[in-house]
């Protein structure tokens, strides 16, 4: 049991890491190789779907609950503002990477 809640954290790692090289990449994947592959006409739409896509990612982001208190790890409740790397939940502190026991209660 105590794997599979360890192994929760994957999604956000995951989820983060996308995020990074979506945005690393942006200039990369649509200036360059949409122009050259495509041609020029195809970079406004390129970008839009490209941004829509990175947008979701920072959305998922935003609703992945915490394991312990099942809020926003990355959105306190009393803010709108997400903060896309944290090391603490932004509702309990809950320790990234940790795993919840049953003396941790809640």
């Amino acid at each position: 049991m105590t794997h599979m809640k360890k192994r929760g954290w994957l999604g956000l790692y995951l989820l983060q890491g996308t995020v990074v090289l979506m945005f690393l990449a942006f200039p990369f994947v649509v200036g360059e190789a949409t122009t050259k592959l495509l041609g020029d006409r195809w970079f406004l739409p390129v970008t839009f779907v490209y941004g829509a896509l990175w947008l979701n990612q920072g959305r998922l982001l935003g609703k992945w609950t915490c394991p312990r208190c099942e809020r926003s790890f990355l959105r306190s409740d009393k803010s709108t503002v997400s903060m896309p790397f944290r090391l603490r939940c932004a509702n309990c502190g809950f320790r990234l990477g940790s795993v919840r026991t049953s003396a941790q209660g809640v």
